[in-house]
């Protein structure tokens, strides 16, 4: 069951990461000028 968990974890992660992608390309100033400091 741990390694189902794990690799469901990691699933979600990168559904994250991708929907959120445009965030992590920034890393700095949103199209608004809102400083951005998720990581």
């Amino acid at each position: 069951h741990v390694g189902a968990s794990t690799y469901d974890i990691a699933l979600v992660t990168r559904r994250d990461r991708r929907r959120q992608g445009k965030r992590w390309i920034v890393r700095g100033a949103d199209l608004d000028g809102n400083t951005v400091n998720t990581a």
